[in-house]
């Protein structure tokens, strides 16, 4: 799955075009289809930024309406990853959609 997660450093069209150019040795060789890669895709994830809920609580209300208390102790742990889960795309996303999976 990394490769799909790695977005295009130029649009879909120049990479095909470069990548036609290789000669059927070259796209077979691991490290010619590497350094290929390397040049033309940033690492997974690149495109995604760290993220937290602007309305994000450490212990938001409904959590004091669960009766149970080890119930609601649980649901608060649940609660509190949210700012370590929380992800959204980078501008650069929406202003090249065409070079990124997401």
């Amino acid at each position: 799955k990394t490769f799909v997660d790695m977005p295009m450093k130029a649009d879909p069209e120049m990479i095909l075009e470069a990548f036609s150019k290789l000669s059927h040795e070259e796209y077979q060789d691991a490290e010619v289809l590497e350094r290929f890669v390397d040049q033309w895709f940033s690492p997974p994830g690149d495109d995604i930024e760290s993220w937290c809920p602007p309305d994000f609580q450490t212990r938001p209300p409904l959590v004091a309406q669960i009766s149970k208390p080890v119930w609601r102790d649980w649901a608060v742990e649940i609660n509190k990853i949210w700012p370590i889960l929380g992800r959204k795309h980078k501008t650069q996303v929406h202003q090249a959609p065409q070079r990124h999976s997401a």
